[in-house]
């Protein structure tokens, strides 16, 4: 028996309940990552001062930071501090790992240590806002 497929028209149709679930995460998708973006990219052909009229100038700010040395040194710079920086903290996360996974009594109280600061932050937030005040609903403080 041969399955024709659906269109897309259908699949929609039948599907209306989950596309319209997702179509809040959409719409702030849109207005907070796609416009940005493409308001910034508009932007960027512009010379503006932030008052008065902004002139087009086109790709002649691109023109103009590929020219500056300090940028191309900021650049450089940052690839340095990352490669660097992944290729010191990545294998010795992974060796960690590695070590810190096995079951023994070492292992665990390593472990204790280095999960520590996590619990000990929350404790000492509790223990800073414990003789906190608290407002009761109309406001006014118990």
């Amino acid at each position: 028996m041969e399955t024709r497929k659906k269109s897309l028209g259908r699949r929609i149709r039948e599907e209306k309940t989950s596309y319209l679930m997702l179509l809040p995460n959409l719409i702030m998708f849109v207005v907070f990552t796609i416009y940005p973006i493409l308001w910034t990219i508009r932007y960027c052909m512009f010379d503006y001062k932030g008052y008065g009229t902004p002139k087009f100038v086109g790709f002649a700010n691109f023109a103009r930071i590929a020219r500056d040395t300090v940028f191309k040194t900021a650049i450089v710079n940052t690839f340095v501090y990352v490669g660097g920086k992944l290729l010191l903290t990545l294998p010795i996360a992974f060796m960690l790992a590695f070590l810190l996974s096995k079951n023994t009594r070492l292992n665990a109280t390593g472990q204790s240590i280095i999960f520590t600061p996590t619990i000990m932050s929350s404790a000492v937030q509790h223990l800073q806002r414990r003789d906190q005040p608290l407002p009761d609903v109309a406001g006014y403080y118990r």
